[in-house]
């Protein structure tokens, strides 16, 4: 399990009620490595997916092969990667 700052499904941080929120965050964790670009990651430039570059594939294995390998990279316990239309399900843990 993994502590840190608490997004919105936008990506912001979360600030209902007035105040910071802090607490489990492996799945925005997941979501930042899946949808940005090698590079995008000021700390850690070798991280990334970006999965926005797999789109036209036809095959999703090789948008899913990327993921697992990312995750894994990242000491993620991946259970399963699926995509199914644009949607991407994660099964994984840390």
């Amino acid at each position: 399990m993994t502590n840190d700052i608490k997004n919105t499904v936008n990506g912001d941080i979360d600030f209902s009620g007035g105040d910071v929120h802090w607490g489990e965050s492996s799945k925005s964790l997941q979501q930042k490595v899946i949808v940005t670009r090698k590079g995008g990651i000021k700390r850690a430039p070798e991280v990334g997916v970006g999965a926005i570059d797999y789109y036209a594939d036809e095959d999703n294995g090789k948008l899913i092969n990327a993921i697992k390998q990312e995750l894994e990279a990242d000491n993620a316990n991946v259970e399963s990667v699926t995509v199914e239309g644009s949607k991407i399900k994660v099964n994984a843990n840390y």
